[in-house]
């Protein structure tokens, strides 16, 4: 299984440097590209630069050593109350970050959202399966971030984080 790690930098007409040292290795998209496939089509259509965020590992490029989840099945509680499709709820597991990446993948998306022109990102971790599209947002980066602590972040979900004023 693979898993993906996909940040939209909305509004951004081309990619910038990221102004953080990180262990991850970017792959850049033009949205035009994306924005004629049927491939999440909410997120493809916004406009912006999308950085598909992996490490090199044995010439393979992949999030898996950044994601990781158990694929057990997630309490109701912690599920999106609008999903009520039993095939959708089984690939909404939680987004697990391993420690030695954490605090880079923070830093990354802190830099991102300094880089869009309104300030906003969207983030979506997935593996295969699960391609209905689940959206939520619209969070700061810091209340992001208290969810994942607390295993509330989920694979195959959109999530649209923007800086609070």
């Amino acid at each position: 299984m693979s898993f993906e790690l996909n940040i939209l930098v909305l509004q951004q007409e081309t990619a910038a440097p990221v102004p953080t040292e990180s262990p991850f290795k970017l792959q850049i998209e033009s949205n035009e590209m994306l924005s004629n496939t049927i491939y999440w089509p909410f997120m493809s259509l916004n406009k912006g630069t999308w950085y598909i965020v992996g490490v090199e590992e044995d010439d393979l490029f992949s999030a898996l050593p950044i994601l990781d989840t158990e694929f057990e099945t997630v309490t109701d509680s912690n599920l999106p109350y609008w999903v009520n499709d039993e095939d959708v709820k089984s690939n909404l597991t939680s987004l697990r970050i391993n420690d030695s990446y954490r605090d880079d993948l923070f830093n990354l998306m802190r830099g991102l959202i300094k880089q869009s022109p309104i300030r906003s990102i969207m983030f979506m971790s997935r593996y295969q399966g699960g391609d209905k599209e689940v959206v939520c947002g619209v969070l700061s980066l810091d209340e992001f971030i208290d969810l994942q602590a607390k295993g509330k972040v989920l694979f195959n979900v959109c999530y649209i984080i923007r800086k609070v004023e």
